[in-house]
């Protein structure tokens, strides 16, 4: 909810996706009716505030001492990826 998906789908990946809803799109066991959390920054934040992932003194969100780390992960193969580099030399 904190990060607006189909705004990087459009901008880094030119609208040739769509934002998954699960880890099962494009496989026979989706489910259609599940739809992609919207992006809510404030939802967001209160779903961790409730979790227990406070603000600190330093702006990064902890819980009993230890700060929110978040890790991304993705392919490098994609043809949109491949296509549309995230920074440009000039």
């Amino acid at each position: 909810m904190a990060i607006d998906r189909p705004k990087l789908n459009k901008d880094l990946l030119l609208g040739m996706t769509q934002p998954a809803a699960t880890d099962w799109d494009n496989t026979p066991y989706v489910d259609p009716t599940i739809t992609p959390y919207p992006f809510d920054v404030a939802q967001a934040k209160q779903l961790l505030d409730d979790a227990g992932w406070k603000v600190g003194a330093d702006g990064v969100r902890e819980k009993n001492g230890v700060k929110l780390e978040l890790k991304y992960g993705t392919t490098t193969r994609q043809i949109a990826r491949i296509r549309r580099p995230l920074c440009s030399s000039s």
